[in-house]
């Protein structure tokens, strides 16, 4: 169990609300495609430089990890090319959440 920070998965995740990782989950499917054509995209946690991070992730091709933010008015899209996803740690993929009571 994990809970997150800041605003970048609002208004799916808000701050202080509470994800559970499958930490046997650590690579992102290569090229998997939706229904609609789309790619598909997964919600994960993954560290880049130090930073744990949750976010929206898809696998394009071999050579690409593209990383989304639900709140994309504020966050745009993150493009890492081969060698950047070799620094790269999936922590594992986010299979329930939960929303924090605030009063």
């Amino acid at each position: 169990l994990v809970r997150v920070r800041g605003d970048s998965m609002e208004p799916i995740l808000t701050e202080s609300d509470v994800v559970l990782l499958d930490t046997s989950w650590v690579e992102v499917p290569i090229g998997r495609k939706r229904p609609s054509g789309a790619h598909a995209r997964y919600m994960v946690a993954l560290e880049i430089e130090g930073e744990a991070r949750v976010k929206w992730a898809e696998r394009p091709n071999e050579g690409t990890l593209v990383i989304f933010s639900e709140n994309s008015s504020e966050y745009g899209p993150e493009y890492f090319l081969r060698s950047e996803i070799q620094k790269i740690r999936l922590i594992g993929r986010v299979v329930w959440w939960c929303h924090t009571v605030r009063e």
